[in-house]
C-alpha cells in the first residue's frame, strides 16, 4: 500500500469515528492518565516485546508505564519517573516536546550517555503548557517502535466533555533497521541516483528486530527527476506494513 492511500484510508475511518480529538500514540488500548506520586517516580521501562504484523510474529521494542505504553499527565506538574533499560543494549529516550534541563534532554552525549542494559537513570521533567508530545530514542532503536506517547493535558483539557482518541503511526520493515540503513547509504554513494528504486522491506524473517519509523514522502517511492546522483530521503523504503497503535489497517484497534 501507498502511503498516500494509508493517509486517505486513515482521514476516513477518522471521519466515520466522528471522535473530537486524534492524538499520535501507541496501541494495547489508548494511554491513560497515571498519577505521578509526590515522591516516588513513576516506574519507565524500555523493553523487547511482540506484536502481530500481517500475520506473523514481530519482535519490537516498546516504553511501557506498567500495562500502558504512554502516559498522560497534567501541566504545570514536574513528571518524576525512573527509566530502566531492559533492552539487552545502550539505549535513551528523548522527551519530545518537553523542555527539561539539558543533561536530561535524552540526546545521546548531549551531553548524558547512553543508559546500559540493565541500568536506570532518574528523571524530573517540567510538564509547562499542554500539547500532544512524545517520548522516543535518537536511535536507530526508534525505527524498532521504541516510541510513546506522552498528552500533557491543561485545565481547560480536563474540562471538556470529550472522548480523546490516541493513535501512534509507525512505518514497518520485517528488514532491520541496520540493513535498511546500509542499503540507503550504498544507493547514496554509488552515485547512481537517476536510476535509483524504492529499498525494500523484504519481509525475509531476519533475527534482528523488526524496523518501523515515522519518515515524511508522499506515497513511498522514490522521485528523482532524472538527476543523477541524487540521494535518496528517507521515505524510499517499501514498507511491509503501516501501523496504527501496533496494528495493520486490516486489524484496526477501533
Amino acid at each position: 500500500m501507498k502511503r498516500r492511500d494509508f493517509l486517505g484510508r486513515l482521514a476516513a475511518g477518522a471521519a466515520a469515528l466522528g471522535v473530537s480529538r486524534a492524538f499520535p500514540a501507541l496501541g494495547g488500548g489508548q494511554a491513560q492518565t497515571i498519577p505521578i506520586p509526590g515522591s516516588d517516580p513513576l516506574a519507565l521501562r524500555a523493553v523487547t516485546r511482540t506484536i502481530e504484523v500481517n500475520g506473523k510474529a514481530a519482535r519490537v521494542f516498546g516504553l511501557m508505564a506498567g500495562t500502558n505504553s504512554g502516559l498522560t499527565v497534567d501541566a504545570g506538574r514536574t513528571l518524576a519517573l525512573t527509566l530502566s533499560n531492559e533492552l539487552g543494549s545502550p539505549t535513551l529516550i528523548h522527551w519530545h516536546g518537553l523542555t527539561p534541563p539539558w543533561n536530561q534532554d535524552g540526546v545521546p552525549d548531549n551531553p548524558a550517555a547512553l543508559l546500559t542494559a540493565g541500568d536506570a537513570r532518574r528523571y524530573a521533567l517540567p510538564t509547562r503548557r499542554g500539547g500532544t508530545q512524545w517520548m522516543h530514542a535518537h536511535t536507530l532503536q526508534e525505527q524498532n517502535l521504541l516510541a510513546a506517547p506522552l498528552i500533557v493535558r491543561t485545565e481547560a483539557d480536563r474540562r471538556q466533555d470529550e472522548q480523546e482518541v490516541v493513535i501512534l503511526l509507525h512505518h514497518f520493515s520485517f528488514t532491520p533497521a541496520e540493513e535498511i540503513l546500509a542499503r540507503l547509504q550504498r544507493t547514496a554513494s554509488s552515485g547512481h541516483g537517476g536510476m535509483a528504486k524504492p529499498v525494500p522491506g523484504d519481509g525475509m524473517g531476519h533475527a534482528g528486530m523488526n524496523h518501523a519509523g515515522t519518515g515524511s514522502g508522499t506515497d513511498g517511492t522514490m522521485t528523482n527527476g532524472g538527476m543523477a546522483g541524487t540521494t535518496p530521503d528517507l521515505n524510499d523504503i517499501e514498507y511491509d506494513a503501516y501501523l496504527a497503535n501496533d496494528r495493520t489497517l486490516n486489524d484496526p484497534e477501533v
